[in-house]
């Protein structure tokens, strides 16, 4: 065994979280890691300009702030400043709404035709995320481009023909995200029976924003357009949940996307790197935890309307239950909040949002429900209300638990769940939603993992 002591930059956060790029050990090193824990998931100098969080623990997009982002831009903003590292002007806004949609319409009959057979054979699947996995690789049947590696480019390569290079791949980034909501409208309509009427849908009918062009898609009337979406309690809490999902930095399922992308010397199919993503997020200790948590909120609901408790002491029963079985409280706790011992902030955004959207619909009315597909406004408004109440009441009990020192915190899992919820949608597909929005993301890091990094990413070791 040969010792070495090396000298390693170690980088900060706006919020004192430190870490150190497990590339540069490497380097500094002159050999591989041997990971068994797989601590060390990220492999370069990669995505230093994504997910931060500034002196507030507030989170960051490419040095935007997400708060801002949520509160005076949209969806399509947060897909341009992800994969264009900067927030559009007017015309690339148009631009990159047209890329969010082209590929959609572009599509043919046949490959539409198939992708709904698949999702109707498999309707009896609980996990939607599976289907999507599945459908994702209908897709990549048919797509053909891949990404170029541009490290193993031969030095006399131009500087523009690496820009072309970098452009190309972009452009996979944008046209794999878009395929997203199109998967997201067809589970849904698996679920609630309305596959068989949907259509591929006209460029002259998606037009409105992104999240209204989804709302069109999912329920809409054929007569009507994504425009008419526009104003609605659905295009409200859609753009919501994708925008502040954009980017979570580095986790399990991107890791997972540049694992699948360096086996192959192009980088792999994007839309089979994209589904590997998907199923990857689709655990219940990762993005199905969601679904997870508003199941159990669910339960606590039960207790209440059924043994008459007041919600206080119904939170009280379910933790006592949860930790005398040593189970997970599903909503709380991340690897962040729990090193730096700060709170989520994206989970009270979330709890901002529902109720500033309960007070847009019930008061002042800027908000309406398309009532495409809702049959009880005033209970589902009621219904909300008392899932908020419950979740707040178990965040302050969790919090106060001697157990964990005040130190485990509500993330966007508990509150994510009770918001889709609160546009009429089942609330299981929460998830979707979760990587419908974080699909430009998955493709900029596998990019920049394809083009700046070299060799085979194992669980194990970076093999070189």
């Amino acid at each position: 065994m040969v010792k070495k002591t090396i000298t390693v930059d170690i980088e900060e956060d706006g919020a004192g979280e430190k870490y150190v790029f497990a590339k540069n050990i490497s380097t500094a090193l002159g050999a591989v890691l041997y990971d068994p824990a797989l601590r060390f998931t990220a492999v370069g100098p990669l995505h230093t300009n994504t997910f931060r969080r500034d002196k507030d623990a507030e989170p960051l997009v490419c040095n935007f702030p997400l708060r801002e982002l949520l509160e005076t831009h949209s969806y399509v903003d947060a897909v341009a400043l992800e994969l264009d590292g900067e927030m559009p002007d007017s015309k690339r806004r148009a631009e990159v709404a047209d890329k969010l949609i082209q590929p959609i319409t572009d599509l043919d009959e046949p490959t539409f035709s198939l992708l709904k057979n698949i999702a109707d054979s498999d309707k009896k699947n609980e996990n939607p995320s599976l289907v999507t996995s599945e459908l994702l690789m209908v897709l990549a049947r048919g797509y053909d481009k891949q990404f170029i590696r541009i490290r193993t480019a031969s030095p006399d390569t131009l500087i523009t023909k690496i820009s072309e290079m970098q452009a190309s791949n972009k452009e996979i980034c944008f046209e794999v995200s878009a395929f997203m909501p199109l998967l997201l409208a067809i589970v849904y309509r698996v679920q609630n029976g309305t596959l068989e009427s949907f259509s591929l849908p006209d460029k002259s009918k998606l037009n409105g924003s992104y999240a209204a062009n989804l709302a069109y898609m999912m329920f809409g009337d054929p007569n009507k357009d994504a425009k008419s979406y526009e104003g609605s309690i659905e295009e409200a809490v859609f753009d919501t949940l994708l925008t502040i999902t954009i980017d979570g930095g580095q986790n399990a399922a991107i890791t997972a996307a540049e694992v699948a992308a360096s086996t192959d010397d192009r980088g792999n199919n994007p839309c089979a790197v994209q589904s590997v993503a998907v199923i990857t997020r689709s655990g219940n200790l990762h993005g199905g935890a969601c679904k997870a948590a508003y199941e159990e909120l669910l339960k606590i609901q039960e207790k209440i309307n059924s043994e008459g408790l007041n919600t206080q002491k119904a939170v009280s029963e379910y933790i006592n239950e949860r930790l005398e079985g040593k189970n997970v409280i599903y909503g709380f706790g991340t690897r962040k909040t729990n090193a730096s011992g700060q709170a989520d902030a994206r989970s009270t955004m979330l709890k901002e949002s529902i109720k500033g959207y309960l007070k847009k619909v019930e008061g002042d009315g800027n908000l309406h429900y398309s009532n495409d597909h809702i049959s009880d406004t005033q209970r589902l408004l009621a219904n909300t209300k008392q899932l908020l109440e419950i979740a707040e009441e178990l965040e302050q009990q969790v919090k106060n638990l001697e157990k964990f020192k005040g130190r485990l915190f509500a993330n966007y899992d508990l509150y994510s769940g009770i918001l889709l919820g609160l546009s009429g949608i089942d609330p299981t597909l929460t998830s979707n939603f979760m990587y419908t929005g974080r699909a430009p993301s998955v493709m900029q890091h596998v990019k920049q993992y394809v083009e700046e990094a070299e060799g085979i990413l194992s669980a194990r070791m970076l093999s070189t």
